[in-house]
């Protein structure tokens, strides 16, 4: 069996923002409206490192992680309302059904997300766009309560499946042949 792992914003599809959204809202619900939201570097980090860094640079304190998980789970309450506000915004990227569709059809393929979204934020994303179908999601790997990426990220035992092959898939911004697979990194 050969394993695909896909990470979700950037590479699946692009939420139009609701999780910028999402998290603004609950950081001025903890601090203020009158509190502004801190510029960090958000790309390529866990949903527990974005938290904590915002709550950090407001304060100047680095916050717990029982702060961090109020945080973050605040976020999760939140995002689902701002991915259907952004609904007309959010788009799954060209040729990643198809691509999905393709791997799922082939047995020896099993597709697994590998991101540092929450696993209820991540599930939220799947649903929303309609492509929770193509994952195994008990055996995904997600951020739980790590903040650090990628070798921070728990990733679920296969059971008794031999694995021959556990490939981590990017989908280059340019994918836009028609054909299944074309443009994805391997």
């Amino acid at each position: 069996m050969k394993l695909l792992y896909w990470d979700i914003d950037g590479t699946l599809l692009n939420t139009g923002r609701a999780g910028l959204y999402a998290i603004e809202e609950v950081f001025h619900d903890l601090k203020g409206t009158d509190v502004p939201v801190p510029k960090i570097a958000a790309g390529g980090r866990t949903d527990n490192f974005i938290c904590q860094q915002l709550l950090y640079k407001a304060t100047g304190i680095m916050p717990t992680d029982e702060e961090v998980h109020a945080f973050c789970r605040g976020y999760e309450k939140k995002l689902l309302k701002w991915l259907k506000r952004k609904a007309d915004e959010g788009v799954v990227l060209p040729q990643v059904e198809a691509n999905l569709a393709f791997f799922q059809q082939r047995k020896e393929y099993k597709q697994l997300l590998l991101t540092g979204n929450s696993a209820t934020g991540a599930r939220m994303k799947m649903d929303v766009f309609g492509l929770s179908q193509y994952f195994d999601f008990p055996h995904s790997g997600f951020a739980f309560n790590y903040y650090d990426t990628p070798d921070g990220l728990e990733l679920p035992a296969q059971g008794d499946v031999p694995v021959q092959a556990a490939v981590p898939v990017e989908v280059a911004p340019s994918m836009v042949e028609p054909e299944p697979v074309g443009g994805i990194k391997l």
